[in-house]
C-alpha cells in the first residue's frame, strides 16, 4: 500500500453531496445530473491526494501536467487504494499558419540606375535596369539583390554562379538563356520569354513566374522549394530528377512533358494538361483536380503498360 507523505484534504465542489440524487446543477432551462468525482466520498478521511504533478514532454514538445488520485473508500469488498491517472493539456496552444505560396521579393521604393553594360563579378544592389543595358555572351559571378529588370535582352547568355535575391524581371527575354547552378530566392518572373531557357542543377527558393512562355524549359536536378508557375506554357519542359516541395504548377500546359524520377511531393498541379505527361509514375503525393483524373488515368495506364481491349469470345 503507498503511503503518501503529504495528505491534503479536497474541498468538494457545491453540488456534491452525499447521495447522488442530491447533486444538482441548476441551468438557464433545465436541471441535469452530475456525475461524482472520483475523489469525492461521503466522508472527508476518503479524499485524498497522493504525490505532486508531474510534467512530460507531449508529442508537440509541450508539457502535459499528470495527476495521480487515490481513493480508499469502499470499493464493493475489495482492499488497497485505487490509482487513477488524470492528463491535462496545456493552455494557449495555436496551430501556426502553413504556408503554401512563395514570398514576394522584397523591393526599395527607390532604385538608382544600372550601369550600362554587364560585368562579370559586379554586385548589383537596389538598381533598375531597363533594355539599354548590353549583356555579353558570357557572364560570370553576377549577384543582383533588391532590383527590378524590365525589358532585359538576355537571349542565349550563359550565366555561371549567378545569384539573385529580391529581385524582379518583367518583359524579359530569357530565350535559350543558361543559369546553370543559379541561386534564386524571392525572384518573380512576370511576362518573360523563357523557352528553352537552362536552369539545371539551380536552387529555387520562393519563385514564381507568371504568364510567360516557357516552353523546353529545364529544369533537370534543381531543387525547388515553394516554386509557383501559373498560367504559363511548360510544353516539353525537361523536369528529369527535379526535387520539389510545396511547389504548385497551376493552369499550365504540362503536354510532352518529363517528369521522369522527379520528387514533386506536395505540389499542385490544378488547371494544367496532363494528358501526354511523360514519366507520370513519379507524381506520388502531388494533388490534382478532380476534373484530371480521366486524363491522367490514361496517362498512368499506358506507363504501366496495361492495355484496355474488349473480352474476348468464349468458345463453345
Amino acid at each position: 500500500m503507498i503511503v503518501p507523505s503529504r495528505t491534503r484534504r479536497l474541498r468538494p465542489p457545491r453540488w456534491c453531496a452525499t447521495r447522488p440524487d442530491q447533486r444538482r446543477v441548476i441551468g438557464l432551462s433545465r436541471t441535469r445530473q452530475l456525475p461524482m468525482p472520483p475523489w469525492c466520498a461521503t466522508h472527508n478521511d476518503h479524499r485524498r491526494v497522493i504525490g505532486a504533478s508531474r510534467t512530460c514532454a507531449s508529442s508537440a514538445g509541450r508539457g502535459v501536467r499528470l495527476a495521480a488520485i487515490t481513493a480508499t473508500g469502499d470499493r464493493g469488498g475489495l482492499s488497497g487504494p485505487v490509482r487513477r491517472v488524470r492528463v491535462v493539456a496545456p493552455r494557449g496552444g495555436r496551430s501556426r499558419a502553413v504556408k503554401r505560396r512563395p514570398e514576394p521579393p522584397g523591393l526599395p521604393d527607390t532604385r538608382d540606375p544600372a550601369p550600362g553594360v554587364v560585368e562579370g563579378g559586379a554586385v548589383w544592389d537596389c538598381v533598375e535596369a531597363g533594355a539599354q543595358v548590353q549583356v555579353p555572351e558570357h557572364v560570370a559571378d553576377l549577384r543582383v539583390q533588391e532590383s527590378r529588370w524590365v525589358g532585359g535582352r538576355l537571349a542565349g547568355v550563359r550565366f555561371t554562379g549567378l545569384e539573385c535575391r529580391d529581385t524582379e524581371f518583367v518583359q524579359c527575354d530569357l530565350s535559350g538563356a543558361v543559369l546553370d547552378s543559379a541561386v534564386l530566392s524571392r525572384v518573380v518572373f512576370t511576362d518573360c520569354r523563357l523557352t528553352g531557357t537552362v536552369l539545371d542543377g539551380a536552387q529555387l527558393t520562393d519563385v514564381r513566374i507568371t504568364d510567360s512562355a516557357a516552353d523546353l524549359l529545364s529544369l533537370r536536378m534543381a531543387r525547388a522549394r515553394f516554386l509557383l508557375v501559373e498560367n504559363s506554357g511548360l510544353h516539353a519542359a525537361d523536369l528529369y530528377e527535379f526535387g520539389g516541395e510545396h511547389c504548385a504548377f497551376l493552369g499550365c500546359d504540362l503536354g510532352e512533358a518529363s517528369v521522369e524520377a522527379a520528387r514533386l511531393r506536395e505540389t499542385d498541379l490544378h488547371g494544367c494538361t496532363v494528358d501526354e505527361l511523360r514519366g507520370a509514375l513519379s507524381l506520388r503525393g502531388a494533388r490534382i483536380s478532380p476534373d484530371q483524373i480521366v486524363p491522367l488515368a490514361a496517362v498512368l495506364l499506358d506507363e504501366l503498360g496495361i492495355q484496355v481491349t474488349e473480352q474476348p469470345p468464349i468458345s463453345g
